[in-house]
């Protein structure tokens, strides 16, 4: 579904999804999906940690959608498989809990979200429960991608999400590339520069490096120049967002004038 795979915990993949989707559609995708209100999500989106079940419906959410969620990703994976079941609703939490003999759903939660261990009558259950249900959890699976897939991201919008390219790319194609910061429009920059000049190769690089070292300093753990650039801005305010597009408008307009 997704071409890149973004690993991190759960606040971590949550903030990058709700970030690459428009904020009135992602938003009220989930409450729906999470069974909650718009005012909740909108509570996770400012750092408010979910609980429960809603946490477990959102670490299946994003592993669907192509995330590494840390804390889920550790799970065995025919628990993990019973914690999509849950989240995708083949399977409500108390009729769960009573199948494996729990008296509420603390004890569930205790392995899903936490990673407790099972006796061993309990993983017989569930371990059987979950072999008889792998039809119906690729089908729940394979509806809920599809649903997935109509909410609008902002790359589809503004374009590539990237802000810098890679070195193979040419200066005149970041400059028709655009931002979206604090839903502001932000060109990189206006002026032209020639295919075949090797400054603008140049000054790709160095800005290229520059991004990368300042995304290392703002701990930023990210692997591909999509996301350094896009967590980089995400930690800047408009003010300096706008001094590096002046800085890059500078230099190219000098080398423009030296010919």
């Amino acid at each position: 579904m997704n071409s890149f795979t973004f690993s991190g915990d759960t606040p971590e993949c949550l903030q990058d999804f709700l970030d690459r989707h428009r904020w009135e559609d992602v938003q009220t995708f989930l409450a729906d999906y999470c069974r909650v209100n718009k005012s909740t999500v909108r509570r996770w989106k400012n750092g408010k940690t979910p609980l429960g079940e809603e946490l477990l419906r959102l670490r299946a959410l994003l592993d669907l959608a192509g995330y590494h969620v840390k804390e889920f990703s550790e799970l065995p994976a025919v628990i993990r498989q019973f914690g999509q079941a849950i989240a995708f609703g083949l399977i409500e939490p108390k009729s769960a809990s009573e199948m494996l003999g729990y008296k509420n759903a603390d004890g569930i939660y205790t392995t899903l979200l936490r990673g407790g261990s099972l006796l061993r009558d309990k993983l017989f259950r569930l371990e059987r429960w979950v072999g008889n249900s792998q039809e119906d959890l690729s089908k729940a699976s394979a509806e809920l991608r599809d649903k997935l897939e109509t909410i609008p991201k902002l790359n589809d919008e503004l374009g590539s999400r990237r802000m810098l390219p890679p070195d193979t790319e040419r200066v005149s194609d970041i400059e028709k590339s655009r931002q979206t910061h604090g839903g502001v429009l932000v060109p990189l920059a206006e002026a032209e520069t020639r295919e075949d000049d090797p400054f603008a190769d140049r000054l790709t690089e160095a800005l290229i490096q520059n991004l990368k070292a300042t995304a290392e300093l703002c701990a930023v753990a990210v692997s591909d120049p999509d996301r350094i650039v896009a967590a980089l801005f995400a930690k800047v305010n408009e003010d300096d967002i706008a001094a590096v597009i002046g800085r890059i408008n500078a230099v190219l307009s000098i080398r423009r004038s030296m010919g």
